[in-house]
């Protein structure tokens, strides 16, 4: 936590730039690609025009917990500085993509629209994450990544078994009974995504005990992510916030389960 302070000003600075950036790319695009949201019920926000202010504030809180994260974990990251952020920008921003395509099984949005949006944010998140390994970071740890691979399908699985829980018995917004081929495509690809985050960040997790750094990987470097990944769609569309919180909760459950299998599994090998 020493480290975040003292390098307060800076996480700030990038955080509000990479943010706005990602603001003004989606703002000035908008109108470049077609989509069918507009079929959805906008928000509150949206009908009493303060859609805009508020979107602004989210991109820079979104940042700055983006980033925060980062400067928490990149000490243990293996690699120079601009190779640690440039990783964690790619996996964060690989997740945002990714995300992106459930929206074309449940809002109705077009491919073109889930891409064009997904790389809107993902660019900016890899231009911050380069950022901060540039000016927040510290020489990584000398050595490369341990090939556990076998980490990935333990972690896709557990995210899949755990969405299908919340599509099944949970009733989350989900296209799962309409569209059951793309519905598992999509999950056991994000999955398999969230189990290669967990691959190459795992090394910044300070924790020793298998439970902290499965807890800590599940709901901080996943589910803070993850969560304000959600935020975005109740600011611009009617929905429950209630069946947002309901299907991060579980996902980032599925996932601590699968890290802490991991962690168990690397700690007696």
């Amino acid at each position: 936590m020493e480290h975040i302070k003292k390098n307060g000003l800076r996480i700030l600075i990038i955080s509000i730039a990479c943010g706005t950036l990602d603001f003004v790319l989606q703002g000035a695009t908008a109108s470049l690609h077609v989509n069918n949201l507009n079929t959805i019920e906008p928000s509150m926000f949206v009908r009493i025009g303060l859609i805009y202010p508020l979107l602004i504030a989210y991109y820079w809180a979104d940042y700055l917990i983006m980033a925060i994260i980062f400067v928490w974990i990149e000490q243990g990251l293996p690699g120079n500085r601009w190779l640690e952020g440039l990783t964690y920008g790619l996996c964060i921003g690989g997740l945002y993509l990714i995300g992106m395509y459930e929206g074309i099984l449940i809002l109705n949005d077009t491919v073109i629209n889930a891409t064009w949006v997904g790389l809107c944010d993902g660019l900016p998140i890899v231009f911050m994450g380069v950022l901060a390994g540039i000016f927040t970071g510290t020489p990584g740890v000398q050595g490369r990544y341990r090939r556990r691979l076998y980490q990935v399908p333990i972690i896709s699985m557990l995210y899949v078994g755990g969405r299908y829980f919340s599509y099944g018995v949970l009733h989350i917004h989900s296209a799962y009974v309409a569209m059951p081929l793309g519905t598992f495509v999509w999950t056991l690809c994000q999955g398999a995504w969230i189990g290669v985050l967990y691959v190459l960040l795992r090394p910044g997790i300070k924790r020793v005990a298998p439970i902290t750094k499965a807890l800590f990987f599940g709901t901080v470097i996943f589910g803070l992510n993850w969560l304000m990944y959600h935020f975005f769609i109740p600011m611009m569309f009617e929905t429950s916030i209630a069946d947002i919180l309901i299907r991060v909760g579980v996902d980032s459950l599925s996932v601590t389960i699968g890290a802490y299998i991991c962690e168990r599994r690397a700690h007696t090998a």
